[in-house]
């Protein structure tokens, strides 16, 4: 069982994940943007991570840039609906920002529940 933290501002998208997840036996959590995030991550052990790119306050990849050392010991899966695998700021996010996995939104159920275990695996 992992502790998963939800952050995206978008509240259906948010609870779309958690009912993907509801199942899968994991502790869940969620924020709206990446300062909550963050506060959430200073308090807890967080696993996993999933953090979109645009939020306002604070969007994923200022979260990641800014907060590197607090989430080092956390798996980051990256979500958009604004960026492409195969675009260069996917790669950007990827390597530089120390994101373990993307998925492109909309996702399927099976693509996030995958995602989430090879980022455990790893």
């Amino acid at each position: 069982m992992a502790k998963i933290l939800i952050a995206d501002d978008d509240e259906m998208v948010r609870r779309n994940i958690m009912r993907s997840l509801k199942n899968q036996g994991h502790k869940l959590l969620e924020a709206t943007d990446g300062q909550a995030a963050i506060e959430i991550i200073q308090k807890e052990k967080i696993d996993v991570l999933i953090i979109d790119v645009v939020m306002p306050k604070l969007g994923g990849t200022e979260t990641l840039i800014r907060y590197k050392k607090e989430l080092e010991n956390t798996k980051v899966i990256v979500v958009s609906g604004k960026i492409s695998e195969e675009s260069d700021a996917f790669q950007m996010v990827i390597k530089q920002f120390g994101a373990n996995r993307f998925l492109q939104k909309p996702f399927l159920k099976n693509q996030l529940i995958e995602a989430i275990q090879s980022v455990l695996e790893q």
